[in-house]
């Protein structure tokens, strides 16, 4: 972002904290944070409501109140640039694996590119209040109810503001060398990329998808408690993949590098067969007999 997009932002800042209204609205979502198990609440601001120029990249503003002594929880947002500036409190910041003292709006001798963040697509960051609650201001390039966050260690995603849930299922592979286990997936599945990120130690958490079918890779994490079946000794389920010719789809896997446990056959209503891919990953490709 450019320094000149830089100081609209940090007036429009200047101008929604002076606005009637805005220590209550901090007051609110302070006694909603004392009630929440979260490490931050949130309240989504209306950029008409600002009354200033924004860069013409925005699309919404929002309030963050961050729990005092807590991580905010280490995360990414796929689809938004977000900036950010602290207006309350004092914390630590590490943003794509960076870590440095965050300086508060308008700190003394400092310039906005001093103290605002300007967060890429898909790079993890997380924060660290000391003291107190911290209060950011952050502006986002996607609408309000658009904004996906998506947390680094386990995939879990979920939209900040949503007008509706809708379910949905995806099984996350643990693996070891996350980046050789996506090149594997690719060439035995025909699997493309959806999203990836990567941290500056090589270790990737990606969403794969066959044919419009989603799952996620992503490098086991032992201190919390993700394990890739070649640290257990073994896997606990087994990945089922439908497809409309699993002879072919069995013969490639396995010239990819997948070992053939049970060769493709009919039995129980279905012609299937079954892999354990290089990483210890139970496949079983098949298709459903025709009645």
């Amino acid at each position: 972002m450019h320094a000149d997009e830089l100081e609209l932002l940090d007036a429009a800042v200047a101008t929604l904290v002076g606005q009637p209204g805005f220590r209550e609205r901090l007051d609110r979502l302070s006694g909603e944070l004392r009630q929440s198990p979260e490490p931050f609440v949130w309240s989504v601001v209306e950029l008409d409501g600002i009354g200033r120029a924004l860069p013409a990249c925005i699309r919404s503003c929002w309030i963050f109140v961050l729990r005092a002594g807590v991580g905010s929880g280490c995360h990414f947002h796929p689809n938004s640039v977000q900036h950010m500036v602290m207006i309350r409190g004092q914390g630590t910041s590490v943003v794509g694996g960076v870590r440095k003292r965050m300086l508060s709006f308008r700190a003394a001798g400092a310039s906005p590119a001093d103290t605002w963040f300007v967060i890429g697509e898909g790079v993890p960051h997380e924060f660290f209040p000391e003291g107190e609650d911290m209060v950011v201001v952050s502006f986002h390039t996607c609408e309000a109810d658009e904004l996906e966050e998506i947390a680094w260690r386990t995939g879990a995603s979920r939209l900040y503001e949503s007008g509706g849930v809708s379910c949905s299922l995806a099984p996350m592979l643990s693996v070891r060398r996350g980046r050789q286990a996506v090149d594997f997936y690719k060439v035995a599945l025909g699997a493309v990329e959806v999203f990836r990120v990567e941290d500056p130690a090589g270790e990737v958490v990606c969403r794969l998808a066959v044919e419009g079918a989603e799952f996620w890779v992503a490098d086991e994490s032992p201190p919390h408690g993700n394990f890739s079946p070649e640290s257990l000794g073994g896997g606990t389920v087994r990945m089922i993949l439908t497809v409309a010719d699993p002879d072919a789809a069995f013969a490639r896997a396995v010239v990819a590098g997948a070992r053939a446990v049970h060769p493709v056959a009919e039995a129980h209503g279905w012609r299937m067969g079954r892999v354990l891919d290089p990483f210890g990953h139970s496949w079983e490709i098949g298709r459903p007999l025709d009645r």
